[in-house]
């Protein structure tokens, strides 16, 4: 079973420095965001859409969801948390600078898309069974 997550990245300088020279900072390091179990079981697929400003350091500073399916917002915006970049530079300087980041999550083609499906309703499944089992038997034994 495949999973893609396309991930695209767009810097902005703020408007303080248009028409200046700037090098934009460019990824370090990705974490590729973990596909929610449910969302998978549901067949739910989208880009979820990021401003994200990222620190003189290269590390995110902040974030906001734009847009996209809720069911993948979180997984994105953990993945995104633990990016890295090379910080902007400008005249020398390094400066925070705002970008746009949109995570992808797709299952691939159909049939790619219902093995997964089915994978993770059979995983849910299981987890409610084992959940639903442990609960029982951590229950106190009625008194007669």
């Amino acid at each position: 079973m495949s999973l893609l997550i396309l991930v695209l990245t767009t810097i902005g300088i703020a408007a303080t420095l248009e028409g200046e020279t700037a090098r934009e900072g460019s990824l370090v390091s990705t974490v590729p965001p973990a596909y929610p179990l449910a969302a998978k079981a549901a067949g739910i697929e989208g880009k979820v859409v990021i401003k994200a400003t990222i620190g003189t350091d290269g590390k995110i500073r902040s974030l906001r969801v734009v847009k996209g399916p809720m069911e993948l917002r979180q997984a994105a915006i953990d993945a995104v948390l633990r990016w890295e970049y090379h910080p902007t530079i400008f005249r020398g300087v390094p400066v925070e600078v705002d970008t746009t980041v949109t995570v992808v999550f797709t299952m691939g083609g159909k049939k790619k898309k219902a093995a997964a499906q089915a994978a993770a309703q059979k995983e849910l499944a299981e987890a409610a069974a084992k959940k639903s089992e442990q609960l029982s038997s951590s229950a106190p034994a009625a008194k007669n």
